[in-house]
């Protein structure tokens, strides 16, 4: 199963995400329903393939510095002045 996530974050002014897809190999044993899924079970299943919480800690401080870089930039383009 192919699953596509998002993790988005927004400070009121600024936002920023991510999102990709990631492959869930079929559990051995019991199957759940697909009605009896849950956003829960389904984001704990993504972030456990994604690599757990340090890497999901990662994603957000990648977020978090998009948007202290869209509040305050370090980079420019163009020139300085106007045409």
């Amino acid at each position: 199963m192919t699953t596509t996530y998002t993790v988005a974050a927004n400070d009121g002014t600024y936002a920023s995400s991510a999102y990709g897809s990631i492959g869930l190999e079929q559990p051995e044993g019991d199957v759940i329903p697909y009605a009896d899924l849950t956003p829960e079970l389904v984001i704990g299943w993504v972030q456990a393939k994604l690599g757990g919480d340090e890497k999901v800690a990662e994603i957000e401080t990648a977020l978090q510095a998009q948007l202290d870089e869209q509040a305050a930039p370090t980079k420019a383009a163009g020139v300085p002045w106007a045409s």
